[in-house]
């Protein structure tokens, strides 16, 4: 709100390991209120799937417009649950809505919500040349929400290795940026006639 940065506490983990070399663990927690890893708080060593959880809790705020520490978030609900119990079919009502003004001309809520349980990430340029910009920004925001999950998972071994969610993460930007050229294509030859 007040364009103050708040990452800067993120990928401590290499620093901590690097300065606490022969030592067992930190009694203080270190990190942001809301993206510090479930296991911190009992005493489990400072580690890179730390700083995955974190990343995954940063992935869903940008995405749900929504910090951690929101005040919809008591009585145990938490961001990655919130995101969980609305995915996929009521993605469109968790996303950030300044991330769906652009495309407001489009009738979000017109497609058929089945069809995006199946796909989360699509790859066939056939198929993307058959739906339409809202399909393709819920297919985007799902799978992308998808890999906040799976980052920001309670438990560290179920936790997706950060490389495969930079690779999906890359996935997603291309099939958005392919479905916009194709859609920009087809507008452009419509209006040929």
């Amino acid at each position: 709100e007040e364009m103050i940065a708040h990452v800067g506490d993120f990928g401590l983990a290499k620093l901590l390991f690097k300065s606490s070399w022969n030592k067992h663990t930190s009694i203080a927690l270190k990190g942001s209120i809301g993206y510090i890893p479930p296991e911190y708080g009992s005493g489990v060593n400072v580690s890179i799937l730390g700083d995955v959880y974190s990343f995954g809790i940063m992935l869903l705020e940008l995405f749900t417009g929504r910090r951690p520490t929101d005040e919809i978030f008591k009585d145990g609900l938490n961001i990655h649950q919130y995101v969980k119990s609305h995915l996929p079919r009521c993605v469109t009502e968790i996303a950030d809505a300044s991330l769906l003004l652009a495309y407001e001309e489009h009738n979000i809520y017109e497609d058929n919500a089945s069809d995006l349980e199946e796909k989360a990430i699509l790859q066939d340029d056939e198929y993307i040349s058959k739906l339409n910009t809202s399909t393709i920004i819920q297919e985007c925001l799902i799978s992308i929400m998808k890999i906040g999950l799976l980052c920001s998972s309670s438990s560290p071994r179920d936790r997706m290795p950060i490389s495969i969610a930079l690779k999906e993460i890359h996935t997603i930007k291309n099939l958005f940026l392919e479905s916009k050229r194709i859609n920009n294509s087809t507008d452009r030859s419509d209006g040929i006639s």
